[in-house]
């Protein structure tokens, strides 16, 4: 018959298994823990542009400091009117005529959303280009039936802050964006493997996504990315 082993032997027994099991656990979950805490981190930096709020007040009369009242527009309101004023300026600065200028719609050239959508916040622009009848953009703009034959166009295009960044061969060079008419007509040929619209710019795998197709296939947008540049 087997000799049963003393209490303290069985204690002392239990005890280094115990310790055991804990060194073997504590990999794991410090490995766990930081995988979290980088999702977390992920997330809390986009779900503030998810979620951006406007506190904007109607438009109201002021009394100033010289008894005098004033006229005070809401936020938004100002912004349209700032935004004009830009328009028409930056119109200037590349001689846009009327004659051959083309108001596009208020939307991403790129992705073809509109402001503050899923991830995506402001819409930047007006960036002006040149557009011919085999290059034109109908999703920002409606094909007249009748154009001229070898006839040029201004579009002014409007696009988020990430589209633009994020697609290989755009830049920011003293609030302008040189390469955007080189490359935008590329982009416009190729569709996203997502939604199935133009504009995509990032390629992975041989597929094409927009940039917000492919953060809502989770970090994959990360990979692009980073792979881009």
């Amino acid at each position: 018959m087997a000799k049963a082993l003393p209490k303290d032997a069985e204690k002392g027994k239990s005890k280094r298994r115990q310790k055991r099991s804990k060194y073997l656990k504590e990999p794991r979950e410090n490995d766990d823990n930081e995988v979290a805490n980088f999702v977390y981190q992920l997330n809390s930096k986009f779900r503030n542009r998810t979620q951006r709020q406007y506190q904007d007040h109607p438009a109201c009369l002021r009394k100033g400091s010289n008894g005098e009242y004033q006229l005070c527009n809401s936020e938004r309101y100002s912004a349209v009117i700032n935004r004009a004023k830009d328009s028409l300026t930056k119109m200037c600065d590349q001689n846009v005529t009327h004659n051959n200028y083309v108001n596009g719609k208020w939307r991403c050239a790129f992705c073809q959303q509109r402001s503050l959508r899923s991830v995506l916040g402001d819409l930047f622009g007006p960036y002006y280009i040149k557009v011919t009848e085999d290059n034109w953009p109908t999703f920002l703009a409606k094909k007249p039936q009748r154009l001229p034959k070898q006839s040029e166009y201004w579009f002014d295009l409007w696009v988020h802050g990430d589209c633009a960044l994020s697609a290989p061969g755009i830049h920011l060079h003293g609030g302008k964006l040189p390469a955007l008419e080189k490359t935008i007509l590329d982009f416009w040929k190729q569709h996203c493997c997502v939604c199935t619209k133009e504009g995509a710019t990032l390629e992975f795998g041989g597929k094409f996504f927009h940039y917000p197709c492919a953060y809502q296939k989770g970090n994959l947008v990360n990979s692009l990315v980073f792979s881009s540049f």
